[in-house]
Parts: C-alpha cells; structure tokens; sequence
C-alpha cells in the first residue's frame, strides 16, 4: 500500500461505502479518523530506518544476525520439515534473540513506517528533522507528499496493522 492524500483516502472509502452493502459506515468513519491521525504525526527519522528512542540510527547487529542464521540452518532438517535437537535449538535463538542490542534493534526496525525509501531521501528526513531548522518548522507524515515532490513511500507491514 502506498502512501496517499487523506482527500484521495476519504474518497476511497466513500467508494467503498456506497460499495458495501451491509452498511458498516462505523468502520469506514473509524478507518478515516486512523488515517487522519497517521498523517498527523510528527516526521521522525525512526519511520525510516531504524533508531533509539532518542532518534539515533541503530547499526543492524550483523554478528547477531548471521549467528541465527547459522543457527537456523545447522538446526534445520530438510527432510522432516522440522528442527533437530529442539531444546538445543530453542536455547540457542533464545540466547540471541534476547541479546539486548539484537532486542533493541529488531524493536526500532517494528517502528519503522515506510520502506524501499532511497538514502538520499532519508538524508533530506535527517535534516528536516535533525538538522538545522532555522524557521523550527514542524514537519508531519502528511508532508512527504510535498518533501518527495508526489512519489509517495511505500508503508511497511507494521504502519498497515496500525491503520486497521
């Protein structure tokens, strides 16, 4: 899905009301007021890549990552479709998954809103956001429209679960 205006999402969902014949226009309004209030939050860097509560950008904890790679592959057994030695198995992913910088990261990347977003659109959020603003001007979700000259970004899995 693909971020649009809230006029073209308003006029989407009248479509869809006239569309549905059971009448829910509860859910349609609801649908609007979460879109609305998506658009509205303040621009984060964090809606692009992942960071710390603060707004620093978390490097991808690549050992970590590769050793559950690893893991998952020396456990696995094509044949039966399932993992070998399961309670080896288990302490093994538990032990990286609750590395506190593995847990961080994989946190901060759930917060992430937008995908497939080139670096050097990210810079120009870097600096909306984090750089100098000498008007202190505050920029919004709704703005990327304006900030990306109309190519809209495209939302993760996690900024869709949050509008339904």
């Amino acid at each position: 899905m693909k971020l649009i205006s809230m006029v073209d999402y308003v006029l989407e969902q009248e479509v869809k009301l006239y569309e549905d014949e059971t009448g829910f226009l509860n859910d349609r309004l609801v649908n609007i007021f979460r879109y609305a209030n998506f658009l509205k939050q303040p621009l984060e860097l964090g809606m692009f890549i992942p960071c710390d509560e603060d707004g620093n950008v978390l490097e991808e904890p690549e050992k970590l990552i590769k050793a559950l790679e690893k893991v998952n592959q020396e456990y696995y057994d094509l044949k039966s479709n399932h993992y070998k030695d399961n309670e080896r198995y288990k302490w093994a992913v538990e032990t990286i998954t609750s590395d506190k910088k593995y847990q961080e990261y994989q946190e901060a990347k759930e917060r992430v809103l937008f995908k497939d977003v080139s670096e050097s659109r990210i810079a120009i959020v870097k600096n909306l956001t984090q750089g100098t603003n000498p008007f202190d001007i505050e920029y919004f979700v709704e703005d990327l429209f304006t900030i990306f000259k109309g190519d809209s970004p495209t939302l993760t899995e996690s900024a869709i679960n949050k509008l339904n």
